[in-house]
């Protein structure tokens, strides 16, 4: 089966999530660009759903936010870019993923959890020239072409499993034997049709080989977030996708970071397990 194939075939599930995207390549092109307010306010139930989010806790201040100006002033575009891209796509995530193993929640709360931790590690690195937002979206979208894989390998669940272990290989390589892509090749198509900026797609595209000479840095610091999350314990499914060390330490060469870098990133992202939360809740 081809890429165009799977997507053809599941259009309505993949369709564009217009104002994060639109957003992305707006903030890119203008990172103080006027125009996010009235672009989110033509989406009445998204702003609902931000003003929401932005009231929780974790981001109010004394007073409550009552609008998307007010929301934007406070909290910046990168935030409410991060908080769009969420919004936007947590239904579509939020599933059970059966050929991963995966019960609802799993994928949703992991993704989040290598956003954060991807964003975290920007903080850590001037080797990436994409700034935390973009290393934000790039984790929170590395495994999306996961849901389009478990589509399609549905019936042939158990056929995955037993091919993986009769030819001793990762279910990632049976991914791509058996439907001719892996879920980041997947992903990075699907980005690709929803125009999104190179440096993310070739991200989602190499964040498992991050020794390959296409890949760059912020497919490095992908790779980095997705380990320092599976160490955390949120990683899930398939255990015999952890990474090689020796992948690990080539991301970390080009990084220019090491094991205690990634241990405080650890802790960072322990420290914003409420913020994981209340993404979790609000779907």
């Amino acid at each position: 089966m081809k890429i165009d194939e799977v997507l053809l075939e599941n259009t309505e599930l993949f369709a564009t999530p217009e104002v994060a995207c639109k957003l992305t390549r707006l903030l890119k092109a203008a990172p103080f660009n006027s125009e996010v307010v009235s672009i989110v306010h033509y989406d009445p139930i998204l702003t609902a759903q931000i003003l929401k989010v932005c009231n929780t806790v974790i981001f109010r201040g004394r007073e409550p936010i009552s609008s998307v100006e007010e929301a934007v002033a406070r909290l910046g575009f990168a935030n409410i870019l991060r908080i769009v891209w969420q919004i936007s796509i947590g239904e579509r995530m939020n599933v059970p993923l059966p050929v991963y193993g995966m019960e609802v929640g799993q994928l949703w709360r992991h993704s989040i959890t290598v956003g954060i931790a991807a964003e975290e590690i920007r903080k850590l690195t001037s080797q990436v020239e994409e700034d935390g937002a973009t290393a934000f979206t790039a984790g929170l979208l590395h495994d999306f072409g996961k849901i389009m894989i478990n589509m399609s390998l549905l019936p042939m669940y158990e056929e995955i499993h037993d091919y993986s272990r009769s030819k001793d290989i990762s279910l990632l390589e049976a991914e791509k034997i058996l439907l001719g892509m892996d879920h980041a090749e997947l992903g990075a198509s699907i980005l690709t049709r929803w125009l999104q900026p190179d440096s993310l797609v070739r991200a989602v595209a190499n964040h498992h080989v991050p020794e390959d000479p296409s890949s760059t840095a912020l497919s490095c610091l992908v790779h980095l977030a997705d380990v320092c999350t599976h160490a955390l314990g949120s990683a899930y499914g398939w255990g015999e996708n952890a990474p090689p060390a020796i992948k690990t330490n080539r991301a970390m060469d080009v990084l220019k970071v090491d094991s205690s870098d990634l241990e405080r990133v650890m802790i960072a992202v322990h420290m914003r397990t409420m913020e994981i939360e209340v993404f979790m809740s609000i779907l």
